[in-house]
């Protein structure tokens, strides 16, 4: 029997945010390059973007297998630095040109999600976003809000900010603690079995898992089995929102 949730959390890419093309991390590192005051080595835009791509594969990927997330901040920072590269601008200042202007076709909000917020909010059903992303939570909080600028979440959070991604438990605890909720007061909505559905199972949310209608998401889950627990499926957010209408 189904209850009526006392907040819902999303993730964010694909989720609540969908469309966003390859980043192209050269023109990114292009971009940051021209506010360099001290190259001691001479390296170009293209080799520091080489040094990267293999320092990338060391450390953040190896990281992410077992579920730590180093961020953009202090990656660009080990990047940098080991080279001997200083710059005119703050390091969270080089971070957001570099992800601004790295970033491929802009994202947008997925179909009807705006729809569904306002019927949560309506509703007095609280939300708060929980993401696995390297990029500071404050350039993701203000991609979610210049995007969805008519709904308030009551905290966003950045696996950046924490050191460690989903599906470590402890990045879900956060958010409950943030809530000051139990786990079967909260369902999570999410695009991935294995970083979404499954974990917040484990620790006893109700997982909506949410397929969506981009290209990318069906081509995504057409590979993906289905989740070993318990869950709402989800193709349109105006299911949620019929789901929701018929609880108490």
């Amino acid at each position: 029997m189904l209850k009526k949730p006392g907040m819902i959390f999303f993730d964010c890419g694909s989720t609540l945010l969908c469309g966003e093309s390859k980043r192209n991390t050269l023109r990114g590192t292009e971009t940051v390059m021209r506010y360099a005051t001290k190259n001691p080595l001479g390296h170009t835009a293209e080799q520091v973007h080489a040094i990267g791509a293999e320092l990338h594969a060391q450390t953040l990927m190896r990281g992410r297998e077992k579920s730590l997330e180093l961020s953009n901040l202090c990656f660009q920072r080990l990047l940098f630095e080991s080279l001997g590269i200083e710059f005119s601008i703050s390091h969270e200042e080089r971070e957001r040109i570099y992800t601004e202007s790295g970033s491929g076709s802009m994202c947008v909000p997925t179909q009807y999600i705006e729809d569904l917020l306002a019927y949560l909010y309506c509703h007095n059903i609280r939300t708060g976003v929980v993401s696995n992303t390297p990029i500071s939570e404050k350039i993701l909080a203000r991609r979610i809000t210049t995007l969805i600028p008519n709904h308030s979440f009551e905290f966003i959070i950045a696996s950046s900010a924490y050191g460690v991604r989903k599906p470590s438990p402890l990045l879900f605890q956060v958010a409950l603690r943030k809530a000051d909720l139990s786990p079967e007061q909260v369902w999570f909505c999410g695009d991935s079995v294995k970083d979404d559905i499954e974990p917040s199972a484990i620790l006893g949310m109700l997982p909506v898992w949410y397929t969506g209608e981009s290209k990318e998401s069906s081509m995504w889950h057409d590979n993906e089995k289905p989740p070993c627990c318990k869950y709402l499926h989800i193709k349109d957010w105006r299911e949620l929102k019929i789901i929701l209408d018929g609880l108490t």
